[in-house]
């Protein structure tokens, strides 16, 4: 039986063999009476002393993370040998323009995610990982830099412990995020099979999630086929065939399973 690969809804981008995720964020703001209904005025001296420590606080971590912006920044263009020079170009001149605007002002998620991809394109994946990981800095409810990072760790570097944490935190930044579900079910059935049996529970939850996704279900019903539950099998392909009542294919595979 030939396990579906299928990516959720999520915005691809196919660089030379490797994939990055590339979104654009819209965050809301809300204010204070939203988040409190009956905040507490502390006195004016204490809310004095409170608003300077935290300015403090703010510009000292403000400095750090400029700092290690520029540091990030400053790695060298270090394409992997074998690497066509057509790649180099694009890449160089892709990292230099994403690099320009980051050295005005770091603290946007976009620019950082262009370095990642570039860099792993050409094979520079300790650049990729450093990039990515700084939007996890900058944006700690981020979820498409720890699903490249999970990606990268995974499937490039055959890195699973790191590879599965980094799916997870996206999971738990983004529960939506259906491929992150379908990469982590990859890791646990075909490399680190020592988890396989975690791949259930995954599962259910990304259907929590996302009750009414058909990939999930049928990812599921797949599962529980290999291990010889039938009844379930039949349930969750039922399930997906209900969403998909034209899929030929799942027809078939229930019928397989018989009563």
């Amino acid at each position: 039986m030939t396990k579906k690969s299928i990516l959720g809804a999520i915005i691809v981008v196919v660089i030379a063999g490797g994939v990055a995720l590339f979104f654009w964020h819209a965050h809301e703001e809300f204010s204070g009476d939203e988040m409190m209904e009956h905040p507490v005025i502390p006195p004016a001296s204490l809310t004095a002393t409170s608003t300077q420590a935290t300015t403090a606080s703010q510009n000292d971590l403000s400095d750090a993370l400029r700092q290690e912006a520029m540091r990030i920044l400053a790695e060298p263009f270090s394409p992997a040998a074998g690497t066509s020079d057509a790649d180099k170009t694009l890449a160089e001149q892709k990292i230099k323009d994403a690099s320009d605007m980051l050295r005005a002002n770091y603290n946007y998620a976009n620019p950082w995610y262009d370095i990642g991809a570039y860099r792993k394109m050409v094979g520079d994946f300790q650049g990729a990982i450093d990039a990515w990981s700084f939007v996890e800095r900058i944006r700690p409810d981020d979820y498409i830099a720890p699903n490249n990072l999970g990606d990268l760790y995974a499937f490039t570097l055959h890195d699973y412990a790191n590879g599965e944490a980094e799916f997870l935190k996206s999971i738990a930044n983004e529960p939506t995020n259906v491929n992150a579900y379908m990469q982590l079910v990859t890791i646990y059935e075909h490399l680190d099979t020592a988890k396989a049996g975690q791949v259930p529970a995954l599962l259910k939850k990304g259907l929590a999630a996302n009750p009414k996704n058909k990939n999930l279900l049928i990812t599921l019903g797949q599962y529980y086929e290999s291990t010889g539950d039938m009844a379930s099998a039949k349930t969750y392909l039922e399930q997906a065939l209900q969403l998909d009542p034209s899929n030929t294919d799942l027809q078939q595979e229930i019928q397989a399973l018989g009563k």
